[in-house]
């Protein structure tokens, strides 16, 4: 007789198994939270079709999902995290053509079966974090035109192969926390919406030359704790729109002339805690609008003549914590606009006459 009853909260409670068909007459119910319980097996089967938008099974026992959603056809939502499940089957959210949001974070998942995510074609967000996945299979985000936000972080992943990512309305990608040695080229390809990517956290070495290549929305880059050791010329290729790049806590030793010669637009540098000891002449040439550089904790301990003439526009500069014992005349040409120097926790015993002019 609920026949108005639009949200029903059971969340907290111990129960351990359900049968959907219990909800079978709810004909008004929107929003169901049978989260936090202690359910070891969920029965989706309803036998008819009712219109929830929502339903959140977070925090709970759950291995499987015995049959689909199909009575859900409404599902906008549905919470999946912190579950013990380990296969995502082909059947399991077929035909939820309005699901915007599926949240899958901290499971077990080491497989995916193929087309498991091929009707969600209104998809903006999806939260794998915190899986045993090992492998991203080309086609496991096709055909999700609106898909906006991938979330992998903290899974087994050891490479981005080839195709993994094509023509995408993405906005961010995160791959954090996992053991990923190498992207190949073309891993990302025609995603002209992606704003946001970040591999922090990994165990990358090398970046190859225009490994974002045709990217034209992108605005930040984050590469930090990685085992990168040089920068190459021209290392990452066209990027007008970005605006922050992040490589801190790296293993650089060298940047070579024109590493970031096409980042025209970038603000912020991050270089910090690298092995970088000496600065030299065009090391940050192309940079002519960067106003943020971090380059404290790099075991700095020479800056030539002229490192930082092409920043122009540069407003602050971090070079605390490092091994400058002198600082000396046309150290800091260039920088017309410096608002803010850090020169502190160094070995400074010398400052030369005209070294601020």
């Amino acid at each position: 007789n609920l026949v108005y009853l639009e949200e029903l909260k059971i969340n907290n409670n111990p129960i351990k198994s359900i049968d959907m068909s219990v909800f079978s007459n709810l004909s008004n119910l929107r929003y169901l939270d049978v989260s936090e319980n202690s359910l070891e097996s969920i029965n989706l089967n309803i036998g008819n079709k009712i219109n929830v938008v929502g339903i959140n099974l977070y925090k709970n026992f759950l291995t499987e999902l015995n049959g689909d959603f199909g009575d859900l056809p409404d599902l906008m939502k549905i919470n999946l995290g912190f579950n013990l499940i380990q296969t995502i089957l082909s059947k399991t959210f077929f035909n939820l053509t309005k699901l915007t949001g599926l949240n899958l974070e901290s499971n077990r998942i080491a497989k995916i079966e193929t087309n498991a995510f091929l009707f969600l074609v209104n998809l903006e967000e999806i939260n794998l974090n915190n899986n045993y996945l090992k492998t991203i299979d080309a086609s496991m985000f096709d055909k999700i035109n609106n898909l906006q936000i991938i979330s992998l972080d903290g899974n087994l992943l050891t490479k981005i192969m080839a195709n993994s990512f094509v023509s995408l309305k993405i906005q961010s990608l995160t791959i954090e926390k996992q053991m990923i040695d190498s992207i190949d080229s073309g891993a990302i390809i025609n995603c002209k919406y992606l704003d946001r990517f970040s591999l922090n956290n990994n165990l990358i070495r090398r970046i190859s030359p225009g490994f974002l290549n045709n990217l034209p929305s992108l605005k930040e880059i984050n590469l930090e704790e990685n085992f990168i050791e040089e920068l190459v010329n021209d290392n990452f290729g066209r990027l007008d729109n970005l605006n922050k790049l992040y490589l801190g806590q790296n293993h650089i030793t060298s940047i070579q002339p024109g590493a970031f010669i096409n980042l025209n637009n970038l603000k912020t540098l991050v270089l910090s805690s690298n092995y970088i000891q000496e600065l030299y002449s065009d090391m940050f040439i192309g940079l002519n609008n960067l106003e943020d550089l971090s380059l404290w904790n790099i075991h700095l301990n020479a800056i030539s003549p002229s490192s930082f003439q092409h920043l122009k526009n540069l407003i602050w500069l971090r070079l605390h914590h490092n091994l400058l014992r002198e600082i000396t005349s046309n150290m800091f040409k260039g920088l017309l606009k410096l608002e803010n120097l850090d020169l502190s926790d160094n070995m400074i015993i010398s400052i030369s006459n005209g070294s601020f002019d």
